[in-house]
């Protein structure tokens, strides 16, 4: 440490030299105003602003900076010469700490006579003064003159007090207050407060004005850095509150906006064979560069870099792309009218001039007019060279796949088609996330059928092969589904993501599964999906994780308004086997946190088979305690014996209770708000219906609205003419008998209904 201070004292030695020659040499003085170097002071923008008062009145010139300023790097506050009236005064109010009045010589440094080493006896500071203001900032005043102290240890002073004279005392060699600032209450702290020059520590005001007004300037050298050898550079200044300045217009100096002309010297005409220039950096040997040619100078910029900076030519070598070609072809070449071009997967071969090639991955752009149906040729920019290759433009639906215009799907082969959509890895994402309206009852016909969102085993992300958008069943039922596969995620959708929401969708049918996640509705509901008002009822038979709805909720999501009637069953025994009624496993905090599963207002008719079973789920998993939920209320189970709500006890009896038949064919709008009256008897079965599943009596072609089309529909029925699409719906007198008694009471309901419009 001793060392290192005597090094620090020695190099401190030589600057202080350099400070006192130029205040002898080149001060200005004299006059009752302040006197400043406008072209390296400024007021600076930092973090924490100093209001303090300027410790000298008269006349005054800052020579020496901090140690901040790369000339003066040893020197670590500022040097101030004043005539006249050589007062010091207190820059803040605080108390006095330290005092030194030992010395006695005056101007007697100089570096080339020994014997002028002899301030060393009495330090480099010579007398000073130390106060501690009342900020917590130590306030310090070196080279004071012997014996002109005003103040004593232990004073406490305010601001603008006079508390000595202006001296040369110690390592100087001319009258001149050392006038510095520090966090710290040691000699050598490190906490240094910028002052004045103060884009570090902090920026110091005067509450007197001296450097309120000033003008910040930066002389930025530009070196052209061409070989190491290279001195070569030229200097442009410029000054905040000027506009449109530019690097690089011209070198007159100014900075100012002009553009460069031919017979103009200076960077915007430097160059180096082979090389392109590609801007500027601090740094000689910097690859990168860190501004451009042209960058514009804003007073920020200006501020933070006064009073000068360096900067450095950046080059690279000039290797011109002489082709660029497609290496591997984009994930997506099918896209609906007005897609946007996906260029996922795709990547470029690009070679160059030196004869090198790379292989591009990212960094280019592409482009396409996808406004209508057919071929369309998508444009690759990358570095000013272009590739192209082909897409597809097709309209699967009808609609524009919005919330307002959903696609519609209306038959067997439009529900099969959505399938292939979402399934295949070269049509456009937009069609897994897309809204669907389903508009007619669609009867699949036993026929195979891929589940919508499948699982590749081979694909590392396989997630986005998952549906992630909107089905609205609108009411409507899907029957006759057959799902038989191998593949992990089985159901009418094979698995769904964070988007996802299916309503309002009745389904019948069969779903087999020899692996993992086998739904009715739903393989997997997948962080934070929604499957909300839908049936199902048939049988679900898979290895492991089984549900009537879904296999289960992975990282949180939402089952709600659904009912049941099936024969559940796992194949795989042991810890695994999970089934339920409703769902096989809800399991949160499986990716992060704050995770939440809603399973409320279902219920379950039906039989469930398997190690760990449960009349509504198989077995609750919360991974992580923190921010996750798994709810359950508001469920019912048809009782058997042995059949709890849930198979590891997680759902109480109070949230899954279990009904005899009786009681669940008749508790109907008693079960909680969500349920209603079954008055058609072959909906669900008999058991109670959800307000969602309620189709107005006296629809006779069930489209959810009673009027002259219902009317017209029975007069033909019971003419002999005509078929009636819900027969049901029109037995208004609930005899099992359709008659003309049942017509006129359907005449009084539309009657009343436009009455009530």
């Amino acid at each position: 440490m001793k060392l290192k201070k005597v090094l620090k004292k020695a190099a401190a030695a030589l600057t202080a030299f350099t400070c006192a020659f130029g205040i002898f040499c080149g001060g200005k003085t004299g006059g009752s105003n302040s006197v400043i170097d406008s072209d390296i002071s400024l007021t600076a923008s930092a973090a924490t602003t100093y209001n303090v008062t300027f410790p000298v009145n008269n006349g005054c010139k800052i020579f020496r900076y901090q140690k901040y300023d790369p000339r003066y790097k040893d020197h670590d506050g500022v040097d101030i010469h004043s005539s006249g009236n050589d007062t010091i005064y207190a820059a803040k109010a605080g108390e006095v700490v330290g005092i030194g009045n030992a010395c006695p010589h005056t101007d007697e440094f100089d570096e080339h006579n020994p014997k002028s080493k002899e301030y060393k006896n009495y330090g480099e500071s010579g007398n000073y003064i130390k106060i501690k203001g009342n900020d917590g900032v130590y306030y310090w005043y070196y080279h004071l003159l012997q014996n002109s102290m005003l103040v004593k240890k232990g004073d406490k002073v305010v601001a603008g007090q006079a508390i000595a004279k202006m001296g040369s005392s110690g390592m100087s060699s001319g009258k001149h207050l050392h006038f510095k600032m520090t966090i710290g209450s040691g000699y050598y702290s490190t906490a240094i407060i910028a002052n004045p020059v103060g884009k570090y520590s902090g920026q110091v005001n005067y509450s007197n004005g001296l450097y309120n007004t000033t003008v910040a300037k930066v002389i930025v050298r530009f070196h052209r850095n061409t070989s190491s050898s290279d001195t070569s550079a030229v200097s442009e200044t410029f000054t905040a509150g000027v506009a449109n300045q530019k690097f690089g217009y011209n070198t007159n100096g100014t900075g100012k906006y002009s553009a460069m002309k031919p017979a103009d010297v200076g960077f915007g005409q430097w160059t180096k064979s082979g090389y392109k220039m590609l801007g500027w950096s601090k740094s000689k040997s910097a690859t990168t560069a860190s501004w451009s040619t042209y960058s514009s100078v804003v007073d920020s910029w200006i501020k933070s870099n006064s009073p000068y900076i360096d900067l450095y030519a950046v080059w690279k070598k000039d290797n011109t792309i002489t082709s660029l070609s497609i290496a591997s072809p984009a994930t997506y070449t099918i896209y609906p009218t007005n897609g946007t071009i996906d260029t996922a997967g795709l990547t470029l071969t690009a070679k160059y001039s030196d004869g090198t090639s790379k292989t591009i991955t990212s960094g280019f752009t592409a482009s396409a007019d996808l406004s209508k149906e057919g071929d369309a040729t998508v444009t690759v920019n990358y570095n000013n060279s272009k590739t192209t290759y082909n897409v597809k433009v097709e309209n699967y639906f009808s609609g524009a796949g919005t919330e307002e215009s959903p696609y519609l799907i209306s038959s067997a082969s439009d529900l099969k088609l959505l399938s292939n959509v979402v399934n295949d890895l070269s049509i456009s994402p937009y069609y897994k996330a897309a809204h669907y309206k389903q508009t007619a009852d669609i009867n699949l016909g036993g026929s195979l059928f891929n589940p919508i969102g499948v699982f590749k085993i081979d694909e590392v992300f396989y997630q986005t092969l998952a549906f992630d958008g909107v089905y609205d069943g609108n009411k409507h039922k899907i029957t006759n589904l057959f799902v038989n596969t191998s593949k992990y995620y089985a159901g009418l959708f094979g698995r769904t993501n964070r988007h996802s929401v299916i309503k309002n969708l009745s389904v019948y049918g069969n779903v087999t599964c020899s692996n993992a996640c086998t739904g009715g509705i739903v393989g997997e509901v997948g962080y934070g999906g929604q499957i909300i008002n839908c049936s199902f009822s048939g049988s679900v038979t898979g290895s492991q994780l089984t549900g009537g709805i879904t296999s289960g909720l992975r990282g949180g999501g939402t089952i709600s308004g659904c009912y049941v009637n099936a024969d559940i069953k796992t194949g795989l025994s042991g810890e695994n086997a999970f089934a339920g009624g409703i769902m096989g496993r809800s399991n949160v905090g499986f990716a992060s946190n704050s995770e939440n599963a809603v399973i409320s207002n279902n219920y379950f008719i039906g039989t469930v088979t398997g190690s760990l079973t449960g009349g509504i789920l198989g077995k609750t998993i919360i991974e992580s305690v923190k921010d996750n939920t798994s709810t359950c209320s508001n469920n019912y189970f048809l009782k058997a014996d042995g059949l709890e709500a849930s198979g590891d006890g997680s759902v109480s009896s109070s949230n899954g209770k279990a009904l005899s038949e009786n009681l669940l064919r008749s508790a109907d709008e008693l079960l909680g708000s969500p349920f209603s009256y079954n008055w058609n008897k072959n909906l669900n079965d008999g058991y109670p219906v959800f307000e969602w599943q309620v189709i107005p009596q006296g629809d006779a072609n069930n489209d959810n609205k009673v009027n002259v089309a219902d009317m017209v529909m029975l007069h033909k029925w019971l003419m002999g003419s005509g078929e009636l699409t819900a027969w049901q719906n029109v037995d208004l007198c609930d005899d099992g008998v359709i008659d003309t008694f049942d017509m006129i009471l359907m005449r009084k309901l539309i009657i009343n209904s436009q009455s009530a419009q």
